[in-house]
């Protein structure tokens, strides 16, 4: 049962994956104007001059006020003009996107809760079987100690370097994008993230080798779900529509939806970012069974039989990709046997 319960956990944690960006793939289309077939959101705005197709659906009844348009009844089907529609500003012009500008106080004090979280859970709240091999236990005397000796290497598991620390190093990463700075900012928000807490945050020496998983894989990851995130949320859905693209937004990058919760951009209909949409996606899910050999016999009279299922997202088109990651792959496999998270790679373009 065991075995199951942790199988059946990384096959959820896939369809977490799999079901905004499949939404996302499907409902968006990319021409120069994105519309719904609904006018709900414009119905206060000046419409003068805007006019609109109607394709065997009877005419709706509308009101005309001091230059306003509202519908009284929606009529499926209703489409909006689109060559008129690409000279009229729907958005009022004086908002202007949290990341639109930088917030260096605000990714100050983000990184310091990044720091501070999982050192008390560790310090306080984790029940360590010898009370000594508590890392957190800090002071000033193991920061000076960490000073003055430097760096060494750290054998941490596979799982730690290659899953735990990208991850922390992704939130470091966030912490400077969805505040406004570019990739190669963020990147150094996310190598001083991980050199904190590598001096500061534990008891152990400073490791070069889990400074440069945070760090490097953490922007590389970082960025990844940064995109991801902003390819599943919505800015001009409403409703339950709206809601479920922030949460999904929210899950694969919890710093992102944190500071749009705080600038009161989850409130807030504004346009997509043009960036946000790329042309060339894909997504595909493949299920295979492999047998493992468990005594090296050539006959192989001893093996063991496991599902695989893996998940390979492609984003963008590597040979129009010029800015970083406008072009990534993303894999992740899992296994019905032990170990069941059985492969992770990702990989961006920088140039």
């Amino acid at each position: 049962m065991k075995k199951l319960y942790t199988f059946l956990k990384y096959s959820i944690s896939v369809i977490l994956i799999i079901a905004p960006l499949q939404l996302a793939q499907t409902s968006f289309k990319h021409s120069d104007f994105l519309y719904d077939n609904s006018l709900d959101n414009y119905s206060n705005l000046d419409q003068s001059g805007l006019k609109f197709n109607f394709e065997n659906q009877k005419a709706p009844v509308y009101k005309q006020q001091e230059g306003k348009l509202s519908l009284a009844k929606k009529p499926s089907g209703l489409s909006l003009n689109t060559e008129v529609a690409k000279n009229i500003n729907l958005y009022p012009d004086e908002f202007q996107p949290w990341e639109s500008k930088k917030h260096f106080w605000v990714g100050v004090g983000e990184i310091a809760l990044l720091e501070f979280l999982p050192w008390a859970m560790a310090r306080w709240v984790r029940d360590w079987e010898n009370p000594e091999d508590n890392w957190a236990k800090v002071t000033p005397d193991s920061w000076w100690s960490n000073l003055s000796k430097g760096w060494e290497y750290d054998g941490d598991n596979f799982t730690t370097n290659n899953y735990a620390h990208p991850y922390h190093g992704a939130l470091f990463f966030n912490a400077g994008r969805t505040n406004g700075y570019d990739f190669w900012e963020s990147t150094a928000w996310a190598l001083t993230g991980s050199a904190i807490w590598e001096f500061f945050g534990e008891t152990f020496r400073p490791s070069f080798n889990d400074w440069i998983y945070t760090g490097v894989g953490g922007s590389n990851y970082g960025e990844i779900l940064y995109r991801l995130s902003s390819l599943v949320t919505d800015n001009r859905a409403t409703g339950s529509e709206r809601f479920f693209s922030e949460l999904w937004g929210t899950i694969l990058n919890p710093v992102r939806g944190f500071n749009r919760a705080i600038s009161g951009e989850m409130g807030q209909n504004f346009d997509n970012p043009k960036w946000s949409r790329p042309d060339d996606f894909r997504l595909e899910l493949t299920a295979d069974t492999r047998t493992l050999d468990k005594n090296g016999d050539k006959q192989f009279r001893e093996n063991e039989l496991e599902g695989l299922f893996t998940l390979d997202i492609y984003y963008g088109n590597p040979f129009k990709a010029k800015k970083p990651f406008e072009f990534f792959r993303f894999d992740v496999g899992f296994s019905s046997g032990v170990p069941h998270f059985a492969q992770l790679n990702s990989s961006g373009y920088l140039f």
